[in-house]
């Protein structure tokens, strides 16, 4: 079980990087998609101060935030929410 779901996390993050490759401009993409997804991670690790829900910065989200951006954080915010309330 813990392969498939590294298989399935390695696969998430080649699409979004063959997808910049192919874009032709992948370091300028690369680099935007990094910013922003550190910055909403930054940004909900802050408002969690207020709100009592926020993400732990370790490698996984921040790799995650790296590479796949602001809908990564929101994905991983709202499971967050989710397995919290179960």
């Amino acid at each position: 079980m813990k392969y498939a779901v590294a298989a399935v996390y390695a696969m998430m993050l080649l699409i979004p990087l063959l997808v910049m490759l192919r874009s032709g401009h992948f370091l300028k993409s690369l680099f935007f998609s990094a910013f922003q997804g550190g910055f909403a991670l930054l940004a909900i690790r802050a408002l969690g101060l207020l709100t009592g829900v926020s993400l732990p910065l370790n490698y996984f989200t921040a790799l995650s935030a790296a590479v796949l951006g602001i809908p990564a954080c929101t994905a991983m915010l709202l499971l967050d929410v989710i397995f919290t309330v179960m």
